[in-house]
Order: structure tokens, then C-alpha cells, then sequence
């Protein structure tokens, strides 16, 4: 089942905020894939020397997946999203350079489950362009966590 648009902002899902925070928008969401966006213009605070590093592309698929499972936890009758944390990144390949000014898809696909851990792959586009292919684990945050005391 895949939510209706407009989707609420990103900040909903997602503790990270400026200049740390590297996804700007939801496009799709379904059972087990999402698609969402970051746009940075030349200005952008987020730039290094006028480019994204490419290890935050793939801090950006993290986000991406992290504000993935909020939205379907929200979809199954959670009042307030779940948080987690990047845990592992198991591959990562950088293939092309971002340029500034052009919107990045950021395409993520939920692969495995196994308790508290879920993993993704993931990539980042642009311009039809693949720059960065990963494949992470995230570890939710539940109830009861060390984390929640």
C-alpha cells in the first residue's frame, strides 16, 4: 500500500537538523521500498569545497531508511515514530561525484529483519546517473532500549 502524497515534512521523522541532516523530502513510500530527496545548491552549507562528500550520500540512504520506518510505523498505528541508529555499513561503492544545484534521489529497499535490526540497500541518483549503491544495517530503537533511559 503506498501513501498518499503530499507526505508531512521530513523533520517529523528524523532528529537530524541542518547542517547534519541529508535528506529534504519524501517522494514514495511503500511496503518495503521508499523514495526521497536532498537538493543543494552551490551555496549550500553541506558542501565541502563545493561538493558532498560521498560517504554523506551514504549517511543520507541511513536517514532515507530511518525516516522510511517511521512513516511505516506511523502507517500501522504508531503514535510516535520509532528512532534508530546506522549500525553497519556492509558495502558501500562510490561511482560518481554529485553535482551541486541538481536534485539526488535517494532510493532505499528494506532486505532483511531479524529483531531489532533491519537491513537496507540502498542507492543515490542523479540526473539518471547512479553515484553511490550501499547496503547498511540499522538497529530501531524500541521500548525498553538502553537508549530510551
Amino acid at each position: 500500500m503506498q501513501t498518499s502524497l503530499p507526505y508531512p515534512s521530513i523533520e517529523k521523522y528524523l532528529p537530524h537538523r541542518l547542517p547534519f541532516r541529508f535528506v529534504d523530502s519524501i517522494k514514495q513510500v511503500n511496503e518495503t521500498s521508499g523514495e526521497f530527496s536532498l537538493l543543494l545548491e552551490q551555496s549550500d552549507e553541506r558542501l565541502i569545497d563545493g561538493v558532498i562528500p560521498p560517504l554523506f550520500l551514504v549517511e543520507a540512504l541511513a536517514q532515507s531508511a530511518a525516516a522510511f520506518h517511521g512513516i511505516a510505523k506511523e502507517q500501522a498505528g504508531a503514535k510516535d515514530p520509532e528512532s534508530g541508529m546506522l549500525v553497519q555499513i556492509d558495502s558501500a561503492q562510490f561511482l560518481k561525484p554529485a553535482s551541486s544545484g541538481f536534485e539526488i534521489g535517494l532510493r532505499i529497499e528494506r532486505t532483511h529483519e531479524l529483531g531489532a535490526l533491519v537491513r537496507f540497500k540502498g542507492a543515490a541518483t542523479q540526473q539518471n546517473e547512479v553515484l553511490v549503491e550501499a547496503v547498511f544495517t540499522v538497529a530501531r530503537n524500541t521500548e525498553g532500549d538502553v537508549g530510551d533511559r
